[in-house]
């Protein structure tokens, strides 16, 4: 089972920028391992709302943690008109963005998690390994 997901709630009008997450999560997987930051996660699910209006969900961005999965589940509003309007390139930097903004609120301040770190690699991935020419 993969450490990192990453799933979307959108308009159809987006689906092809969306695409950029699955490249985005295969890179994560290739390259980080949950185990190297905590025992108490073993999987991330992120879910981009990328919607009009964030009509698929009633609340703002959110996170929790589900102890008996170990999974902990990431809400992430992304600005509809914005992501609609930016090319493919703009499109992923959004994401990418979102995605470090996600760690710093959600995982830099659990006891348990060794979040600067992760952050940190994260951020070095996406400059190393996730090149624009890539996407």
């Amino acid at each position: 089972m993969p450490d990192f997901r990453i799933s979307t709630i959108s308009n159809p009008e987006v689906y092809e920028k969306l695409e950029l997450t699955l490249h985005i999560e295969k890179q994560l997987n290739s390259y980080l391992r949950l185990s190297d930051y905590t025992e108490k996660i073993g999987r991330i699910f992120l879910i981009y709302v990328v919607n009009e209006n964030g009509r698929a969900i009633p609340r703002s961005d959110s996170g929790k943690y589900h102890s008996p999965q170990r999974k902990f589940t990431i809400y992430r509003n992304i600005d509809y008109d914005q992501f609609l309007a930016a090319n493919r390139l703009n499109a992923f930097h959004l994401l990418v963005d979102n995605y470090l903004q996600i760690i710093e609120l959600y995982l830099l301040k659990r006891k348990d998690f060794a979040g600067k770190r992760f952050y940190d690699d994260v951020a070095r991935l996406f400059q190393s390994v996730l090149q624009p020419e890539t996407v």
